[in-house]
C-alpha cells in the first residue's frame, strides 16, 4: 500500500518538461556619440561697434596632446556670433567667460576667461583684449585657489575690477586658510 503512494510521486518527479525554444536575435543599435552642447553667453562689446557680442563656448574633440589620461578635457574654443571677432582657442578645463568692460580705455571691452582645473582645485584666470583684429592676452595667467569648494559665478565676476581709471585684481592670500582676497593694482600689457 505504501508503494502505491510513492508511485505517483515517483512518476511526477520523472516528468520531463518540454525544452523551451529560444532564438538568439542579433540586433545592433547604432548610438551616436554625444555632441557637446555649446553654452551661449551675451557679454560686452569687444570690437567697439556698439553692439554686445554673443560668445559660444564649444568643447572640441578630446585632444590627447593636452591629456595624459585620455579622459581630461583638453581643448575649448570661444566662438563669437559676430564674425569680425576671431575664435579664441583655449587649452585646459571648461572656460567661463566674463565681460569686464573697457579696462584699458580703448573703446572696447576686455574678456576674462576663468578655466576650471583639469584635476585639483585651482582655477586659471586670463584677461584678453581684441586689438588690431586679434585677441591679445593683457593680464594673467593668475591662479585662483578654491579649497575644492564650489565656485560662485557672481564671485568670479568680481575678481577683476576697474575703479577710478585703475585696474585691480582680487588675488587670493595663500597664507590665509580661507584664501581671503587682497585687492592688488594690475598693469595691463599693451
Amino acid at each position: 500500500m505504501k508503494a502505491l503512494y510513492l508511485l505517483p510521486l515517483l512518476l511526477l518527479s520523472c516528468k520531463k518538461e518540454p525544452a523551451q525554444k529560444s532564438e538568439t536575435v542579433k540586433d545592433t543599435i547604432q548610438q551616436e556619440a554625444p555632441q557637446p552642447k555649446p553654452a551661449t553667453v551675451s557679454l560686452w562689446d569687444f570690437n567697439g561697434d556698439g553692439v554686445a557680442d554673443d560668445a559660444i563656448i564649444v568643447h572640441n574633440n578630446l585632444d590627447d596632446a593636452h591629456s595624459d589620461d585620455g579622459i581630461t578635457p583638453g581643448s575649448w574654443t570661444i566662438k563669437f556670433e559676430n564674425k569680425t571677432l576671431p575664435d579664441l582657442p583655449l587649452a585646459g578645463g571648461m572656460p567661463t567667460p566674463v565681460g569686464e568692460g573697457d579696462l584699458n580705455r580703448d573703446g572696447a571691452a576686455e574678456l576674462t576667461i576663468i578655466q576650471e582645473p583639469n584635476h585639483g582645485c585651482v582655477y586659471d584666470l586670463t584677461t584678453w583684449s581684441f586689438q588690431k583684429g586679434k585677441w591679445k592676452q593683457v593680464f594673467g595667467p593668475e591662479l585662483i585657489p578654491t579649497a575644492c569648494e564650489p565656485v560662485n559665478y557672481d564671485a568670479l565676476k568680481q575678481l577683476i575690477v576697474e575703479e577710478n581709471g585703475k585696474v585691480y585684481s582680487y588675488k587670493a592670500d595663500l597664507n590665509d586658510e580661507g584664501f581671503k582676497r587682497i585687492k592688488t593694482e594690475v598693469k595691463l600689457r599693451n
